[in-house]
């Protein structure tokens, strides 16, 4: 909190004012196991630059690039300036290493607070600023064996390990035995996929996995398969699992949709963001929901699907066991939803952001250009789930 609160006061009073924000990223690392805080803002007219270990940001420099002209060629001087605090000479010498680094062509403002300026730290710290400098690569990877026909191009293909229609040849299989038994042959040969994607620094790969529910409700392939990703890719993993709105209409499909996601979160075991997809048809059937859009985003007293559920002959049989459900979601606390129109930029940018913020990034990256919103970002405040906007 003593960091953002800092940033908050100093960033609104010393830069906001002064020129439009043109470039926001920043991330949560680990360097040498000590949580490192970086933050790289560009605007017109200066960049900011927070590195810390301390959750505070610690001593403010301004450095300067000029270029000085001579009968032997053009040299660049940096002129460093303390602001405020106290700086030694490692400090001074870790911030003009690193405005070198990452080339500045305009005054540097950089609040640095490491707990070693060691070189291999200050190193480090270079890397993940120039990581976030760049756009990320995107790697598409297809992990379902019986997709033949990819609507994307895909960058890995699992068809080219294994296909499932030749398993259920070969072994007499119907489709949904086939299917754990290419999931089960790639969790033993994952070294295929893990050559793939070593080396790809700064690269977000994203992984399409069937939809069979049974692989991440009652098996252990699929949260093996990330475990194993996890160790020998040295991956950030996110699950992303897409549910349709449709559900909302009808109690009882909507807590089987609750179920199997509560059931998911706690099968494998990673961060994990529930999508509403389809939520330009849903608005056409609105007048369908017994309650407002928020009732199923935020997953409020399902006790009220109670009653829906009495009006139904079929579902009003098991009474007791749709309430027994009810309290096991409300018990663990953990479902919520965010919507999602897969035809809208906006919509989609706000999912990506949700990924990165759970793989780690303090902020979302490029976030608006006023504080109060990267902020609400960091206490946990997501997007709206606003039908109309969608």
């Amino acid at each position: 909190m003593d960091l953002l609160n800092s940033m908050k006061n100093l960033t609104i009073k010393h830069l906001q004012n002064e020129g439009d924000q043109q470039f926001f990223k920043s991330i949560a690392a680990d360097i040498d196991e000590i949580p490192t805080e970086i933050v790289l803002a560009e605007y017109t007219d200066k960049i900011l630059l927070i590195v810390s270990q301390y959750q505070k940001i610690g001593s403010m420099l301004m450095i300067q690039k000029d270029q000085v002209h001579s009968p032997l060629g053009t040299d660049d001087i940096y002129t460093t300036k303390v602001i405020f605090g106290a700086t030694g000479e490692e400090q001074q010498v870790a911030a003009r290493y690193l405005a070198e680094a990452i080339k500045i062509n305009k005054p540097l403002c950089i609040f640095i607070n490491l707990k070693s300026y060691d070189i291999e730290t200050v190193k480090a710290c270079k890397d993940i600023i120039l990581d976030l400098k760049q756009e990320k690569k995107v790697i598409l990877i297809n992990l379902d064996p019986a997709n033949e026909r990819i609507s994307y191009d895909c960058d890995i293909d699992i068809r080219k390990l294994i296909v499932l229609e030749e398993v259920m040849d070969q072994y007499n299989l119907g489709p949904n035995g086939a299917l754990l038994y290419c999931m089960k042959y790639l969790e033993e040969n994952i070294d295929w996929l893990v050559d793939q994607i070593k080396g790809e620094h700064g690269t977000n790969f994203v992984f399409d996995l069937p939809g069979q529910v049974e692989l991440y409700c009652h098996h252990d392939t699929i949260r093996n398969i990330f475990s194993k990703l996890n160790e020998n890719g040295n991956l950030q993993l996110c699950v992303v699992h897409l549910v349709d709105s449709h559900h909302c209409s009808d109690a009882g499909k909507f807590i089987a949709a609750l179920m199997l996601s509560l059931t998911a979160m706690l099968k494998i075991a990673l961060p994990h963001i529930n999508l509403l997809t389809k939520v330009d048809l849903l608005k056409k059937h609105m007048d369908k929901l017994e309650f407002g859009i928020d009732f199923y985003t935020e997953v409020l007293d399902l006790n009220y699907l109670l009653d829906s559920l009495d009006t139904d002959n079929f579902t009003n049989k098991y009474k007791k066991l749709n309430s027994a459900l009810i309290s096991i979601i409300e018990d663990y606390s953990l479902v919520s939803f965010q919507l999602v129109n897969m035809f809208k930029e906006e919509s989609l940018m706000c999912v990506k952001n949700l990924v990165d913020k759970a793989n780690g990034y303090v902020f979302k990256a490029e976030e608006g250009r006023h504080i109060n919103s990267m902020l609400a970002c960091a206490m946990g405040i997501n997007e709206p789930n606003d039908v109309d906007n969608l």
